[in-house]
C-alpha cells in the first residue's frame, strides 16, 4: 500500500558549491590551535587555504594533520552522550571528552577568518581532494548548508562558527551559534546509503552533543528576535504552482544587527524505487528504511522573488533552508521591522503522488526566526486560494470560507498570539455540529464518511464532557477534526486535530483494522492537546514532556470514565512497565537522543515516564489537590509559553512543599518513580 506523507526536508541546492571558492594563496600551519565553545582544533603541521564565498573570505580549508578535541560540560547534554556516540558513530566519549584525528578540514564563520594568515604560496592540488571531500560530504547534502549562517555572522561581525571534519573514524560537523539558536551541536555525518546520480550519497548529522550558549534549559531561552506577526496570502488555485506573499512583522532584541538569517526551506526531496514513488523523510534514512534501495530522486522548490522593508527592496541571499536579509542600516533593539516577502514555486502545490494533499505545520513553512517557536509569539492572519474540490483548513477559531466561481478561499485572523500557525489543503468533506457552545467539524477525506462523522461526534462530545469536568471550560471556540493521511498517528495544532485513518473508517483493510486498536486513546490524547500544549504550551523541547504527559494521561483519564477504571489501570501498567529502566535520557532531554533506535526510546520516555511521573504526584498530593493544580497550571498561564520551573514552582506553591529533589530525580535526572498502588 502507497503512504503518502509530506514532511519538510532541510536541504540545499547544489550549485551553492561552486560558489564557493579557494583563494590565489595558502599558508603553512604549524603546532596551531584554533578553539571555539566544545571545540577544540590541534593543527599539527600543514597547509591551509582561504575560501572565498562570492569573492570574501568565509572561513579556510586545511590540508595536513592534526587532531580535534570537543569536551561536553553542561549536565543535560552529558545524560544522552553516552548512547549518541555508541550509537551514531564511531568514537567514545571519556569523561565527556571525544577526540579524533583528522586530515582535511573547513572552517566558516568570524573566528575562521581571524584564524587566516598572509598567503606565501599557491594551493596547488594539495586542497583540491580536500575540498571535494568537504563539497560532496558537506556543502552539497541534503540537511544544511553553513555558509549562510556562517556569512551572516562575518556581516554582523558576530562569533557563528561552522567546522566541517574529515575525521580519522567520522566525519564531523560542529556548529556553534551564540547569537541565533544560541546553541552549538556536535554531529558525525552518516552515508545514508541513497545514491544520487554523478554525486556523493546523502548524509545526514546524527547529532552527538548539544549545549545552550548563553542560557539555561531550566529557564526560559532570550530570543534575539521575535515575530509578532504574520499575514501569508497562499495561492494555490492554480494545482500547479504556489504564489506566496508574507508580511512579516519582526522585532529586534540585539544592536547593531545589518544581516539576518531566517527559516525558509527551499525544497522537498522525493525519491523513486522499484518503480514506486515514494517520499521519505530523515527519520526514516536514520532508521535505514530501504537503505541502498534508492536510484533516483526529485525536488520541488520555493524562489524568493523579492524582499521589500518600508517600500525599498532588500538584498537577500536564500541559501537551502535559510534566507539571509542585508538590511540597508543597522537595526535598532526595540523597534519593529515590517518586512514584506513574496515568493513562489511548487514546493506547496498539490500533486496526485500526494493525493492532493498540502500539510504547512508549526514555523518552518513562512519565514521565521532559526530558532523556532521560541522566537515566534505572533497574531496570525491569512487567505489561502484553492480550486475545488480542494478545501483548506487553517489554526483559526473563526474563518470565513467563501466560494468564488472554481475557486475556495479561507480567510482568518488569530484571536491571540502564538508560536505556530498551521495550513492543511486537500480533498475534505466537512461535516458541522455544535457540542454546546463548541463547535465541531468533522472532515473525511475522498468521500462523505456520514458513519465517522457520527461516530466522532459521539465521541469528541464525551471526551469534551469529561475534559470540562476536570479541566475547566474547552480553551477555544472551536475543534475541527481531519482525516490524515496514513494510520497510527495524530496531531494537534491550534483548533485543529489529525485524525489518521483508522479513526475514521478502521474496516477499509486489515492494517488498518490493526492500528484501529487504540484509536479512540489517540484521538482523546490529540483533543487534550487543546488544553495542555496550546492553552498552556511549552517553551522549549526540554519542557514539552509535560504537554505530551499531560495529554496522555488526560486520555486515560476518559476511557476510564467511558469505559470502565480497569482501562486506566491498563494504561497505567502499560506506561510503567514499557518506560522502567530507560535511564539514556531524562524527560527534559529525550529530544536530544538520536542514533539507532532512539525514537524508540524517545517515545518511551516521553508517552510513558512522562504520565507515570504525574501518578506520582497524584499519589503523593492525593485526588483533589491534583486536578487542583493541573486546573491552576491552565488558569496561571492562560496561552503563554511555560517551562517546567514554572510546573514546580506552582505545585510547591499549591502543596507548601518542597519539590525540588522529586522533580531532580524523576524529570532533571534519569530515575524512575516507585509504582503506584492506584486505587
Amino acid at each position: 500500500m502507497k503512504h503518502w506523507t509530506l514532511v519538510f526536508l532541510i536541504a540545499v541546492s547544489a550549485p551553492l558549491a561552486a560558489q564557493g571558492t579557494l583563494g590565489e594563496a595558502a599558508f603553512e600551519v604549524k603546532d596551531a590551535v584554533l578553539a571555539q565553545g566544545m571545540l577544540t582544533l590541534a593543527f599539527e603541521e600543514g597547509w591551509a587555504c582561504p575560501y572565498l564565498w562570492n569573492g570574501e573570505p568565509a572561513g579556510f580549508v586545511f590540508a595536513g594533520k592534526g587532531n580535534w578535541t570537543a569536551s561536553v560540560t553542561e549536565r543535560f547534554a552529558l545524560q544522552t552522550l553516552d548512547y549518541n556516540t555508541k550509537h551514531g558513530s564511531h568514537l567514545k566519549a571519556e569523561g565527556g571528552t571525544l577526540r579524533d584525528a583528522f586530515a582535511g578540514i573547513i572552517c566558516l564563520g568570524t573566528p575562521a577568518v581571524a584564524f587566516l594568515r598572509e598567503g606565501q604560496a599557491p594551493p596547488g592540488d594539495r586542497f583540491k581532494g580536500v575540498l571535494a571531500t568537504v563539497e560532496a560530504k558537506f556543502l552539497d547534502q541534503f540537511f544544511t548548508h553553513p555558509v549562510a549562517y556562517a556569512w551572516a555572522g562575518l556581516a554582523n561581525g558576530t562569533p557563528e562558527f561552522a567546522c566541517a571534519i574529515d575525521g580519522a573514524r567520522d566525519l564531523a560537523l560542529f556548529l556553534h551559534d551564540p547569537v541565533w539558536r544560541q546553541e552549538e551541536t556536535l554531529s558525525a555525518l552518516k552515508d545514508s546509503k541513497f545514491r544520487r546520480e554523478g554525486k556523493a550519497n546523502i548524509f545526514y548529522p546524527q547529532q552527538l552533543a548539544r549545549q545552550p550558549l548563553g542560557w539555561d534549559r531550566k529557564g526560559p531561552k532570550p530570543s534575539p528576535l521575535l515575530l509578532t506577526a504574520l499575514e501569508y496570502d497562499l495561492d494555490l488555485a492554480s494545482l500547479e504552482t504556489l504564489r506566496a506573499r508574507y508580511v512579516l512583522t519582526l522585532q529586534m532584541r540585539r544592536e547593531g544587527l545589518r544581516a539576518l538569517p531566517l527559516a525558509l526551506p527551499d525544497r522537498r526531496i522525493y525519491f523513486s524505487s522499484g518503480g514506486a514513488r515514494t517520499f521519505i523523510d530523515l527519520a526514516d534514512m536514520s532508521r535505514g528504511v530501504a537503505a541502498g534501495g534508492v536510484d533516483k530522486h526529485w525536488v520541488k522548490t520555493l524562489r524568493v522573488d523579492a524582499v521589500e522593508a518600508g517600500g525599498k527592496a532588500l538584498r537577500f541571499d536564500h541559501f537551502g533552508d535559510t534566507l539571509v536579509l542585508h538590511l540597508p542600516e543597522a537595526a535598532r533593539r526595540g523597534v519593529p521591522l515590517n518586512l514584506t516577502v513574496t515568493a513562489g514555486g511548487d514546493l506547496y502545490a498539490p500533486t496526485p503522488e500526494m493525493g492532493s494533499f498540502v500539510y504547512l505545520v508549526g514555523t518552518d513553512w513562512f519565514p521565521s526566526p532559526l530558532d523556532g517557536a521560541p522566537g515566534v509569539e505572533a497574531r496570525f492572519k491569512g487567505r489561502v486560494a484553492t480550486r475545488k474540490p480542494l478545501v483548506a483548513f487553517a489554526s483559526f477559531e473563526s474563518p470565513v470560507v467563501k466560494t468564488e466561481d472554481e475557486t475556495v478561499v479561507l480567510e482568518g485572523t488569530g484571536d491571540r498570539a502564538e508560536d505556530g500557525h498551521t495550513v492543511t489543503v486537500g480533498k475534505y468533506f466537512p461535516n458541522e455540529k455544535d457540542l454546546g457552545s463548541v463547535h465541531l467539524t468533522t472532515a473525511s477525506g475522498v468521500f462523505k464518511n456520514k458513519r465517522a462523522y457520527d461516530l466522532i461526534e459521539g465521541l469528541a462530545g464525551g471526551i469534551l464532557q469529561v475534559y470540562e469536568a476536570y479541566l475547566g471550560p474547552y480553551p477555544f471556540k472551536r475543534l475541527a477534526v481531519l482525516e490524515g493521511r496514513g494510520v497510527g498517528w495524530g496531531m494537534a495544532p491550534p483548533v485543529l486535530v489529525f485524525a489518521s485513518g483508522e479513526v475514521f473508517n478502521s474496516l477499509k483493510d486489515p492494517y488498518t483494522s490493526l492500528f484501529s486498536k487504540g484509536a479512540n486513546e489517540r484521538l482523546a490524547h490529540e483533543v487534550a492537546h487543546q488544553y495542555f500544549g496550546h492553552a498552556v504550551r511549552p517553551q522549549l523541547a526540554e519542557d514539552a514532556w509535560m504537554a505530551e504527559a499531560m495529554a496522555e494521561y488526560m486520555a486515560a483519564v476518559f476511557l476510564g470514565k467511558a469505559k470502565r477504571k480497569a482501562e486506566f489501570d491498563y494504561l497505567y501498567n502499560f506506561w510503567y512497565n514499557r518506560s522502567k529502566g530507560e535511564t539514556m535520557a531524562s524527560l527534559t532531554t529525550l529530544h536530544d537522543l538520536d542514533g539507532e533506535d532512539a525514537h524508540v526510546y524517545r517515545w518511551d520516555l516521553v508517552y510513558c515516564k512522562g504520565p507515570v511521573v504525574l501518578q506520582a504526584i497524584r499519589d503523593k498530593v492525593g485526588e483533589k489537590t491534583f486536578w487542583t493544580l493541573l486546573r491552576s497550571f491552565l488558569r496561571s498561564f492562560p496561552y503563554k509559553a511555560v517551562t517546567t520551573e514554572d510546573f514546580i514552582g506552582l505545585t510547591e506553591h499549591i502543596t507548601g512543599e518542597d519539590w525540588r529533589p522529586f522533580f531532580d530525580r524523576y524529570v532533571y535526572g534519569t530515575e524512575f518513580p516507585p509504582k503506584s498502588p492506584l486505587r
